[in-house]
């Protein structure tokens, strides 16, 4: 992340600030092997940030893979769409027979509705007895 009007130290930066750092000890009366003892972890800190860049082939690796991706991404939402169109299909014609089902069903119940109250009437005394 970059800080507008703050630019990122440069490896000889960081160098220069290594030194400074191991000179400032032995101005105060250290020896040379404890100056650099003091100021090693800091160095080693900074050496393992440096280490883990990431490199120009590292993010040109990385770019082609995320570009193979979309290409990938959209053959699976294809793939899945017309799976999705071949159940719907499928539901469609379920429901379709689900309904003539439904209608011959109906249908006969009707007409056997209409045969009882037919046998009902002619079986029924008439009106004036």
């Amino acid at each position: 992340m970059r800080i507008a009007g703050v630019e990122p130290p440069t490896l000889t930066a960081i160098a220069f600030e290594t030194y400074a750092l191991v000179r400032r000890p032995k101005a105060s009366g250290f020896s040379e092997d404890q100056a650099e003892a003091i100021t090693g972890a800091p160095r080693d800190g900074r050496e393992s940030e440096l280490a883990s860049l990431a490199t120009k082939a590292d993010l040109r690796k990385t770019e082609i893979r995320l570009e193979a991706k979309p290409t990938d991404l959209s053959q699976k939402v294809a793939a899945l769409s017309h799976r999705t169109d071949l159940g719907l299909a499928a539901g469609r014609a379920d429901l379709k027979l689900l309904e003539q089902r439904m209608i011959v069903t109906l249908g006969t119940l009707a007409a056997a509705g209409i045969g009882i109250l037919i046998a009902a009437i002619r079986y029924l005394p008439p009106a004036g007895h």
